[in-house]
């Protein structure tokens, strides 16, 4: 995963689909973007392309994951809707104290 730390965005009159964007990277993370770079053989835009929608496909997958676990429970009566909408309250409000892009 990258870890950003600063993000400024750049439109120099480009196609509206491009975008120069500027990341604070820690060493470790620039070794392992040149050489993923290096071994995919593409560029590093593309390498962080590639790890961003990983990263979304991964986050809905497992959002799906829990409703679906929740659903599950509904079905066999061991959770009221109440309860689950309580519990997702809680877990929006835990979700919305961590930091980001720290």
């Amino acid at each position: 995963m990258v870890d950003f730390v600063e993000v400024t965005t750049h439109n120099y009159g480009m196609n509206a689909s491009k975008h120069r964007t500027s990341f604070a990277l820690d060493d470790e993370t620039i070794r392992i973007l040149l050489q993923l770079a290096e071994r995919w053989r593409v560029s590093q835009a593309e390498v962080v392309r590639r790890a961003v929608r990983r990263a979304a496909d991964e986050e809905q997958a497992d959002a799906q994951r829990l409703l679906d676990g929740l659903s599950g429970y509904q079905e066999r009566k061991l959770l009221s809707p109440d309860e689950a909408d309580r519990y997702l309250g809680v877990v929006a409000a835990e979700r919305a104290g961590w930091e980001r892009g720290t």
